[in-house]
């Protein structure tokens, strides 16, 4: 309780590596289990608020990025797109493709925000007044 009557809460959870639901990911689709793969997680990608869970799939096997269960890497949506926030989770067995599925996300963030201002411009130029003759 703060000096002014207000109530101020605090969560702390300790946890192996600060994150658990990778590990327990990892270790239900990877036969390695812990070992042999390098594991990224964001919790807090930002997308547009139009971003979608289907639109993120579709991007994701375009660029061969989504989970393949036969390689044993991909990413997996953890956290689908709401209120301008998404999550995933990325399993590799080398970091460099593990950077590859981090740069394909982070593609994709910009892809949906640059989509929606297209929209705007678009909508914008057709809200003009033609000029007149």
């Amino acid at each position: 309780m703060l000096w002014d009557g207000s109530i101020v809460a605090f969560e702390s959870n300790y946890r192996f590596t600060g994150n658990n639901h990778p590990i327990a990911i990892r270790r239900k689709l990877r036969s390695d289990n812990v070992g042999g793969a390098v594991t990224l997680s964001n919790d807090a990608l930002k997308v547009s608020e139009t971003a979608t869970f289907v639109g993120t799939l579709a991007f994701l096997e375009e660029r061969g990025a989504n989970w393949d269960p036969v390689r044993g890497e991909g990413v997996i949506v953890t956290i689908p797109p709401a209120g301008g926030s998404m999550g995933y989770v990325a399993f590799a067995d080398s970091l460099r493709q593990l950077q590859h599925f981090a740069a394909t996300m982070w593609e994709y963030a910009e892809a949906t925000h640059t989509q929606v201002e297209k929209v705007r411009k678009s909508e914008k130029a057709a809200a003009r007044p033609a000029p007149r003759r």
